[in-house]
């Protein structure tokens, strides 16, 4: 009887892998006391961890992050940080807001600070702020003069006027750069808060910029301006010559050079309405330095004079990473 032929031995089969738990999946951010606030979109993002293979759980994987399907730590590009919401900007957004209810609080309502509160706002005090509204820009006071104007000239002196008209003007030069503006423009009724930035100037302006503030960064550090940008740097040059007439010359009845210096300094600590004006001057300009991304350092720090210029020659001037 033939000796039966020996069976091979079997191969041996790969351990099997331990059964792999449970792991909740979701699109939404996780519910962190940043999400809680409602601290913009993306509030929670960049706090979770990838898991391998690139799955994320509760948040997002921050990109240039490593994983198992491809791409090393570190090879994001310049975009690595956007959709993120990082801790300055948090804190920005909050300063941005404790400072609008400080402006308001200061400007608006404090007995102390210079000229009236708001309750006790003068009927000249109202007149004279209408007055400078007609005079908005020197339109009317110019028509006055030869004659063609449909509403009567109403004069107050030429400092006021000057300064309403500067302050307007100002707003006008932000629309752009907000137009433009690529942190802003997730910003929920962003074209309402600029066609409201012209008739509540800081009130509104202010708010948007800590509106911004709460949403991600989405990487773009150059602003994308509109195509109306060059007429409003235009519109901004004229202002700027003829405000610096007006100071000068406009009105000769209310005297000369040293009286309109000392009508500015005499405003300035007694009526409200001015110095309100004044203080929408210094954060205008400093929201200026902020969104003029990619603008020559000297041109954000010059007020109303830089922005105009930007705008009305954005060719003549290299761009700027400060």
């Amino acid at each position: 009887m033939a000796a039966h032929a020996r069976r091979p031995p079997a191969a041996l089969s790969p351990p099997c892998p331990p059964p792999a738990l449970p792991v909740r999946l979701s699109a939404r951010p996780s519910r962190t006391p940043l999400g809680v606030l409602g601290l913009g979109r993306g509030s929670a993002r960049g706090l979770s961890r990838p898991l391998p293979g690139g799955l994320v759980v509760q948040g997002q994987w921050r990109r240039g992050a490593s994983s198992q399907s491809g791409g090393a730590p570190g090879s994001g590009d310049a975009n690595e940080n956007a959709g993120e919401l990082d801790f300055l900007s948090i804190i920005g957004a909050l300063g941005m807001w404790l400072a609008y209810g400080a402006s308001i609080y200061w400007t608006v309502l404090r007995p102390d600070a210079p000229g009236d509160p708001l309750w006790e706002t003068s009927p000249r005090d109202v007149q004279a702020f209408i007055n400078e509204a007609i005079s908005v820009w020197y339109i009317n006071p110019i028509l006055a003069h030869f004659g063609w104007s449909i509403l009567p000239d109403a004069p107050e002196h030429p400092v006021a006027e000057a300064l309403f008209s500067t302050v307007m003007a100002f707003d006008v030069l932000l629309l752009p750069l907000i137009a433009g503006d690529p942190r802003g423009k997730n910003v929920e009724q962003r074209n309402a808060l600029m066609i409201g930035s012209l008739f509540g100037l800081n009130l509104v302006v202010m708010p948007y910029m800590a509106l911004r503030l709460q949403q991600p960064s989405t990487g773009v550090q150059k602003l994308d301006l509109p195509g109306w940008a060059p007429a409003a740097g235009y519109f901004g040059l004229a202002m700027a010559g003829m405000t610096l007439f007006w100071i000068l010359f406009a009105r000769p009845e209310y005297g000369g050079l040293m009286d309109r210096v000392a009508f500015a300094q005499q405003a300035f600590t007694g009526n409200r309405v001015f110095y309100a004006l004044c203080t929408d001057c210094m954060f205008f300009a400093i929201f200026q330095a902020i969104l003029m991304k990619g603008a020559p350092l000297r041109l954000r720090l010059i007020p109303f004079i830089g922005a105009a210029l930007w705008l009305a020659f954005p060719n003549a001037w290299e761009e700027s990473n400060d």
